[in-house]
């Protein structure tokens, strides 16, 4: 499948670009040595062959190039950078964002009532769901911490933490109905959205039969617990499917929920020492092994379905004719953005190449050097105290001085700098995409017009011919009719004659 490969190529390029940069780099440095090698040394015994020619790399290097010259790369290079925002967007945004205003949530909920406490974490457990980069795993397990300290001083330690438990659950199913009913159905009511999840494709049709068949399958409830949180619901909304249906068949989510929200509270016995860390540890292994599980068994139905019932998809009519009425917009995108097309001018080409430069190297330093990004810091760490508190042996937990800027350090300014820069570089591509596509549209349009109006003269002119025909015929007519007149009367027996025979036949 071309689609795939060309997704294979972006992600291999998204985590080896710097390395192939360094390799043009040094390949380059060795065909410089060569020709000054060649101009200036070993005269008397270099051979035709070892000429390094007039070209930038080495003669494999030259090969290799020339083998990736067969791909079209405006497909594989946007690809690569739009999976580049969804890693920096999960890595940064999901993790280390979510880890820190959490933390920030915690220290302010630190000594408030349970009920108080309770009320705040809903609202704001709310708000995280609709966030569709923020999974809800953070969300129970800082449910496990919060609802578990401020309530273990009125129940105890265990009945607090299945408290939190229930809190998680209930944060989760206020989420489903909000997500489903207020921005999916909300959502499916536009064409354009339809049309961008792909409604009709194989994939989306495929969930649909699951998800709407009678009764709880193994399959729509691996949908539902395994697919990520915010588009999974809103998907199902889209969809138009049944709320209660849905509801009720995603209540083996308590077996993710509960085994995050156990470890969220365990971090609380961590600090006691002991076996608690391994407990905590183990329980988080579980929530990775549950979800991780129902997502393959996902991917799994999702597959069967879709190649036992090829072809019997209903096809929704409204998104089947915008795609018929975008065709010629995406064909011409496509002529326009060819890489080795004439039409595709050499500044774009530059422009997404040193985009994705920019956004490979956000991501190398994000994933590959993280601890030199960003400081260390989890939900239990504290913003607020001051960074000597977290250097003592007898605390574990790191501190910002209650400046949250602090967890970035040098090298994380300079990964956000070149994501932020290669997104502006993206959007400036696409702008004069969209620009190109409306001035052919437009031209298009005009050309059109003009074959309209030519049309309509072009009909008018024979119309006009043959009202004049219609004319002369009358005329003709006119005078073979007072011919006839003429003879008759210079004839009165053959008058007489017609006369009888029309009394006859009017008689009969």
């Amino acid at each position: 499948n071309k689609g795939i490969m060309e997704w294979v190529c972006a992600f291999f390029l998204l985590t080896s670009l710097v390395p192939l940069a360094a390799f043009l780099i040094l390949s380059a440095i060795n065909q410089f040595v060569r020709k000054i090698r060649w101009q200036f040394c070993c005269k008397s015994t270099r051979l035709p062959g070892d000429d390094p020619g007039n070209v930038i790399f080495t003669k494999a290097t030259m090969r290799l190039l020339k083998g990736l010259n067969r791909f079209n790369w405006t497909y594989i290079l946007t690809k690569m950078l739009w999976l580049g925002v969804l890693v920096y967007g999960v890595v940064v945004g999901a993790a280390k964002i979510t880890s820190l205003f959490l933390s920030w949530l915690n220290d302010q909920l630190d000594g408030l009532d349970l009920y108080l406490v309770i009320i705040i974490l809903f609202a704001v457990g709310i708000l995280m769901f609709l966030n569709p980069f923020i999974p809800g795993v953070p969300v129970y397990f800082v449910a496990g911490i919060i609802v578990t300290e401020s309530g273990k001083k009125d129940f105890g330690f265990y009945p607090a933490m299945a408290l939190s438990c229930l809190v998680g659950f209930v944060i989760k199913y206020l989420a489903i109905v909000l997500q489903q009913e207020g921005i999916g159905g909300m959502l499916g009511k536009k064409v354009y959205i339809r049309r961008m999840i792909g409604i009709n494709s194989k994939q989306v049709q495929s969930i649909r039969l699951i998800l709407e068949a009678p009764g709880v399958s193994f399959g729509k409830v691996a949908i539902l617990i395994g697919g990520p949180d915010w588009p999974t619901s809103v998907l199902t909304g889209i969809l138009g499917l049944n709320l209660w249906k849905m509801l009720f068949a995603s209540l083996p989510i308590i077996f993710l929920i509960a085994p995050t929200s156990v470890a969220g509270a365990l971090q609380l016995k961590v600090r006691d020492g002991g076996i608690w860390e391994g407990i905590a540890s183990l329980a988080l292994a579980v929530t990775g092994l549950v979800q991780g599980a129902a997502g393959l068994l996902a991917m799994y139905y999702i597959g069967k379905v879709s190649d036992t019932v090829d072809g019997d998809f209903v096809q929704d009519p409204e998104v089947k004719e915008l795609d018929e009425k975008e065709a010629e917009n995406v064909r011409r995108l496509n002529e326009i953005t060819v890489w080795h097309s004439d039409t595709f001018p050499a500044s774009k080409k530059y422009l997404l190449t040193t985009s994705c430069f920019f956004m490979s190297v956000s991501c190398h330093l994000v994933q590959l050097m993280p601890s030199y990004c960003f400081v260390p810091f989890e939900v239990t760490d504290s913003i607020s105290c001051p960074s000597s508190a977290s250097s003592t042996s007898q605390n574990t937990v790191n501190c910002l001085d209650g400046n949250a800027l602090n967890f970035v350090k040098p090298l994380g300014w300079l990964s956000i700098a070149t994501f932020s820069v290669s997104c502006v570089m993206l959007h400036m591509y696409y702008v004069w995409a969209r620009k190109e596509v409306k001035l052919w549209a437009k031209k298009e349009g005009g050309k059109l017009e003009s074959q309209i109006k030519s049309l309509e003269k072009k009909l008018v002119v024979e119309q006009s011919e043959r009202s004049q025909s219609e004319i002369q015929m009358e005329k003709k007519m006119q005078m073979l009719e007072d011919n006839m007149e003429k003879a008759l009367q210079a004839h009165p027996l053959a008058q007489f004659n017609i006369s009888k025979e029309s009394n006859s036949s009017i008689k009969n």
